[in-house]
């Protein structure tokens, strides 16, 4: 009997699941990103006390075609899509853009001028698709810890449509456990970031 109580209970444990994307063009940190909040998640999971931790440096190679993690929090499992930025891997996550979509989280580079202008269009791009018009976005201004990253007032500007501070998250690879957690935390919340 018992047997049956966990089966059931494991069974109908995942009522809730949210799909989350990760989406921007190559090399900005999409991957990376992921396998932190990964990290983080099971940080926290094996450790409910944990005052305060430190993300460990994550070496990846460019995404072809997309990895999916998931973790669960409070009992909704989120189910992230890290879909590779190459150009040919873009058109193809054209595919993926559908009604089931909770949140986009939308990675660009803060220092590369150039990936910045690519990072526009595509985001410009998502932002006009009809099945995404409910979705919420998050943007993540990676890179924040290189030399000389660009202003942000100045990339929200000229980039991004002045979108507010609030749908921002300014992160660094290195020793972002908070700029981790506070991604979590927008992507668990309730509210639409």
């Amino acid at each position: 009997m018992e047997f049956i109580k966990s089966f059931l209970k494991n069974l109908f444990s995942f009522l809730v699941v949210k799909k989350v994307m990760i989406l921007g063009v190559e090399n900005v940190g999409k991957t990376t990103l992921l396998y932190n909040i990964c990290n983080v998640n099971s940080q926290n999971e094996n450790n409910k006390n944990i005052l305060h931790s430190t993300t460990t440096t994550t070496t990846t190679i460019p995404t072809n075609g997309f990895n999916i993690e998931s973790i669960v929090i409070d009992e909704i499992r989120y189910d992230f899509w890290d879909i590779g930025g190459k150009e040919t891997n873009r058109i193809c996550y054209r595919h993926y853009l559908t009604n089931d979509i909770d949140s986009i989280i939308f990675v660009f580079d803060s220092s590369d001028i150039n990936s910045l202008e690519e990072s526009k269009k595509e985001f410009q791009y998502l932002k006009n698709q009809n099945a995404l018009k409910n979705v919420s976005f998050l943007l993540v201004a990676n890179k924040q810890d290189l030399q000389q990253p660009i202003e942000i007032n100045d990339i929200l500007k000229n980039y991004f449509d002045n979108v507010s501070l609030n749908d921002l998250i300014l992160m660094s690879q290195i020793n972002n456990y908070n700029d981790i957690m506070k991604c979590i935390n927008r992507i668990s919340s309730n509210n639409n970031y």
